[in-house]
């Protein structure tokens, strides 16, 4: 019975791409957000965009170098 388990990694794997993705933009883009609000400054759409597509590419690059370090170093 266990056998027939259909287990999808690759499937797996996007989705957790995807929500370190917009995870971390979301929580750049909030406190961005605050820190402009608090500042009291005016930026456009684009700059929140920006930021929030930026952050998540770093932190899904850095958590890709992570993982890579941390397999790579047990074999």
């Amino acid at each position: 019975m266990l056998s027939s388990a259909n287990i999808d990694i690759e499937g797996a794997l996007i989705l957790l791409a995807l929500l370190i993705f917009f995870c971390s933009g979301f929580i750049a883009l909030i406190i961005v957000f605050i820190i402009n609000k608090v500042q009291k400054k005016t930026k456009s759409g684009l700059y929140y965009f920006l930021s929030f597509v930026l952050s998540g590419i770093a932190v899904l690059t850095l958590a890709t170098i992570i993982f890579f370090a941390i397999f790579f170093s047990n074999m």
